[in-house]
């Protein structure tokens, strides 16, 4: 969908600091994860993830949030961004402010604003918020309460087309799970499934099923069940093409094979820390990092209980330095390291 034009004096690809790639630019549209754009009269584009800054002229607002990201000035840009989504008389502009939103508040934290963001991704156009679903927070944070009623009053908005309401449910399972709520995830799916049965051929259906066979491995894996939940992995492994999905079913599987193995069973321990550190070499560079700071967390556990402590203590400090904006998991590295110290 083309947006309204406007003049955005500066464009940088892939870093936000230094100078601008493109210093005097005119944004026609932006048309799902593609932004085009004039320069000296000529069209050109660029990939929306390669943008990492932008100064418009005549959005003052937007411009203070572009400082702010470009800082690591993340709640800062968090309140500039939602004063831009709500307040900003161009689309185009509203829509980068949104999926901005979505990064910012997830690096500080702000899962309600992430989520709130994200959600409104989902109603301008499914597919372009592909990739740009933020982590869910801890179990237990008052943020999923949050984020299920902002889902649940978006399906409520009339004439919803089925890629909205796919993708809103899908969310919504997602939320559930993450507050153990198996009852409620089950109800979201089921609608789901229903809204998928009236089109087989769209992408959603495998993903939904996917999730499904994620979801029984996990319950699996909580009961304890870890030989069947390896086969019922193994068998179901075609099936997960999405980057979450693949890094969930290695997790499951590392924890499963951690499971089987008893205190004293050095190779079996050792098999379960390689099996997590499969976890971060394969979904370390993706954006999301799907389960590597847990994947992190437990090699590193695995060699502490080892007595392997050179390896533990780089493992730790791998996750704090890497995750150094995520606050709970440094802190909790950083402890791990103090205590390994103290040893």
């Amino acid at each position: 969908m083309a947006h309204a034009s406007t003049f955005a004096d500066q464009i940088w690809l892939d870093k936000p600091t230094g100078s601008p790639i493109f210093a005097s630019a005119r944004i026609t549209r932006i048309e799902k994860t593609t932004v085009y754009f004039l320069v000296n009269g000529n069209e050109t584009s660029r990939d929306l993830a390669r943008i990492s800054r932008i100064s418009v002229d005549d959005e003052p607002a937007l411009n203070q949030a572009e400082e702010a990201m470009a800082l690591g000035k993340f709640d800062d840009a968090v309140d500039a961004y939602q004063r831009v989504a709500r307040s900003s008389a161009k689309p185009w502009v509203r829509e980068w402010a949104a999926g901005r939103l979505v990064e910012a508040s997830s690096k500080s934290g702000r899962f309600d604003a992430a989520s709130g963001a994200y959600i409104a991704l989902l109603l301008k156009d499914p597919a372009a918020a592909a990739g740009r679903k933020p982590a869910m927070p801890a179990k237990g944070s008052t943020y999923l309460d949050t984020a299920v009623a902002q889902v649940n009053a978006a399906l409520a908005t009339p004439r919803l087309s089925d890629a909205q309401s796919s993708a809103l449910l899908a969310y919504l399972i997602e939320l559930h799970v993450a507050r153990q709520d198996d009852s409620a995830a089950n109800a979201a799916a089921a609608k789901l499934d229903e809204l998928l049965a009236r089109d087989p051929a769209n992408p959603a259906a495998g993903a939904a099923n996917a999730r499904r066979k994620l979801q029984a491995a996990g319950k699996l894996v909580d009961s304890r069940q870890y030989s069947q939940a390896i086969a019922a992995i193994e068998a179901d492994g075609a099936m997960f093409t999405e980057a979450d999905q693949q890094a969930e079913a290695m997790f499951l599987l590392a924890t499963s094979k951690l499971g089987l193995a008893s205190s004293g069973e050095k190779q079996k321990l050792q098999d379960a820390a390689l099996a997590y550190m499969r976890v971060v070499a394969h979904f370390k560079d993706e954006p999301r990092r799907p389960r590597v700071a847990q994947a992190l967390a437990h090699a590193a556990a695995i060699c502490e209980q080892l007595g392997d402590r050179p390896a533990a203590v780089e493992l730790y400090t791998d996750l704090a330095l890497q995750f150094a904006d995520d606050e709970a998991v440094a802190a909790s590295a950083r402890q791990a390291l103090e205590r390994l110290k103290g040893s």
